[in-house]
This record gives structure tokens, sequence and C-alpha cells, in this order.
């Protein structure tokens, strides 16, 4: 394959790189605004979600329409029939049959290194991606022998409901027909923030929170030396913890007070206590106290 060839085709690709920043700090800026004017936050989490996948599909759908329709010349030249006899064009071809092209041996040896500076990155590429890849892959396989492993307390719908006998948060997952919120065994002793916690969890379900952090994880992989795919990962963890804490207290069927309590249950339980697994989610999504 020549280098234009993988250029061209990486062309999308580095679009979308672009395109994903420009999208982020627009988020970026709209969060500012609903942070310091305080709307509802639970809007802003669709929003977010057709930034992203529209900084991912339209530069595909862009490379295969013309560039003469997206782009027309701005001076559009007409030839006509040639003259042999005609000074213009006698001259032309005079100065056509008397010069040679020739390749400098520097232009030469300058071309091979940025073949092999294009060749060389696109192995990089493939070589990360196909570590990122088996590293998700890895993940979810822990994630689900780990769920796997859990008794199971209860059936709600399609979730299911399992007890963890560690200490630690409760967190939220999903795969293709099932549905899981594990709990920790300490939290079946608070009747009260049980129901509230259980309902949390249950409401990322509802949102497609879990589906989407599969779908977030994989672009990672794809784009995993881009730097604005993981501030996208972690803007939309919080806007989506947000919305979950909106919905569920403007029900008015739990009490900001207690659910406000149960937050700060939460936050204290996380701290010093492991990270949540790849490819969940939960009230407390860092061990970090923040």
């Amino acid at each position: 394959m020549k280098t234009i060839e993988l250029l061209a085709y990486a062309r999308p690709y580095l679009e979308t790189n672009a395109l994903m920043l420009l999208g982020l700090v627009c988020l970026l800026m709209v969060n500012r605004l609903v942070v310091r004017f305080r709307p509802a936050q639970a809007h802003l989490l669709p929003l977010g979600r057709a930034l992203l996948i529209a900084s991912l599909i339209f530069p595909i759908f862009a490379s295969f329409v013309p560039e003469q329709v997206l782009l027309r010349p701005a001076v559009q030249v007409w030839s006509g029939m040639s003259h042999a006899n005609s000074a213009p064009y006698a001259l032309l071809s005079t100065v056509g049959q008397n010069t040679s092209a020739k390749v400098s041996p520097d232009g030469v040896t300058g071309l091979k290194i940025q073949n092999g500076m294009v060749f060389g990155s696109a192995t990089l590429f493939i070589f990360g991606f196909l570590i990122s890849l088996f590293r998700l892959t890895n993940r979810m396989r822990k994630l689900r022998s780990y769920l796997d492993s859990l008794p199971v307390i209860k059936k709600i719908g399609s979730v299911s409901i399992l007890a963890s006998g560690e200490g630690g948060v409760a967190f939220s997952a999903w795969f293709p027909g099932r549905a899981f919120v594990v709990l920790p065994s300490s939290l079946f002793m608070d009747p009260r923030g049980l129901r509230i916690v259980l309902r949390h969890e249950i409401q990322h379900h509802k949102q497609g929170d879990t589906r989407w952090v599969h779908f977030l994880a994989f672009v990672k992989a794809v784009f995993f030396w881009n730097p604005a795919i993981y501030a996208w990962g972690k803007l939309l963890s919080e806007v989506q913890e947000f919305a979950c804490d909106e919905i569920l207290i403007g029900r008015r069927n739990v009490s900001a007070l207690a659910y406000g309590r149960c937050l700060l249950q939460a936050a204290e339980s996380a701290v010093g206590s492991r990270v949540l697994l790849a490819g969940t989610t939960g009230m407390a999504t860092s061990a970090s106290g923040n």
C-alpha cells in the first residue's frame, strides 16, 4: 500500500480526533453555563452523548461524499482545442522536450524517511489498539466472572440484585441479556439507605448508563492515545450521576436530606477502597474521596 493511500484511509480517523476535541470544548462550555445558572443537568446527558456520536460518525459519512461536492474550486478553467502551430503551444512543447525531470538524492532520501515515518506510525497504532482491546476484553471477562460468583438476592424485572461480602460501594453492570446491581452486605443493615441506593442503581440501567459505559470503553480502546476521550469519559460520568440524583429527588418519593446522607455515606465508603471494576457505574465513581 502506498503512503498516499494509507493517509487517505487515515484521514477520517484523524478528523474524528479533531471533532472529538471540538465537541469536548463545546460540552465543557455548556456544562459551565449549566453549573452557573443551575438548570436541570439531566438534559445535558443526551446532549453530550449526541456530540460524541456525531464526532465519530460525521467523518465516516463525509468520506463517502465526493470532494467536488463539499469543496468546489473558487476558479474553474475550461480548456479548448490546442493548435500545434500557435506560438505559445510551440514554446511549451520546446520547453517540455528540452527539460528533463531529475530528483536529487536528498529528495529521494527525504521521501523514504517520510514513508517510513507514516508506516511506522501506522504499525504503532495497530499495536497499541490491539493491546488496548486485549486489556478491555480481559477486564470484561474478570467483571463477568466476579458477577457470576456472587449470590442472587432478588430479581426485579430483568435486573438481578447481587450481594457482595466485600466492603466498598454499590455498583451496576450490564451484559447482553442480563443486568446487575451489586450491593455490599453492610448496606442491608440500613433498610432506608438500601432502598435509596437500589433506586439509584436501577436508574443507571433506565438511563442506559450501563450500556453506554461499554461503548465508551471501546471508543477509548480505538482512540487510546487521545486525551480528549478520557476527558469525555470523566465528564459524562459526572453528568450521569447528577442526572440520577435530579431524577430521583424530582420524583419527591426520596427525601433530599436522606438522599444527601446516603451520598455522603457512599463517598466515605469509597475512600481507601478499590476502584470500581471496568464496565460499571455507581454512586462513588472513584476512590479518591472527591
